[in-house]
């Protein structure tokens, strides 16, 4: 549904990152399909994966985008 989407805004990348975020899934919101392919990356769609990584755990990896 979200390839489908033709105008997708900041905000709509933070809401992908930050929902799989939530289920755990910090891999895919980073490598597999959101972050990486996001064409904006603003304040937002930086701090949501920061926080993402350390909310899941990931102190190391979240050091490393910050």
């Amino acid at each position: 549904m979200f390839k489908d989407i033709p105008v997708r805004t900041a905000v709509l990348w933070t809401v992908m990152i930050s929902g799989y975020s939530k289920m755990g899934d910090v891999d895919s919101a980073r490598l597999i399909f959101v972050f990486d392919e996001a064409p904006i990356k603003d304040r937002r769609v930086w701090g949501f994966m920061i926080s993402d990584y350390s909310q899941n755990n990931c102190f190391k990896e979240g050091m490393k985008m910050f």
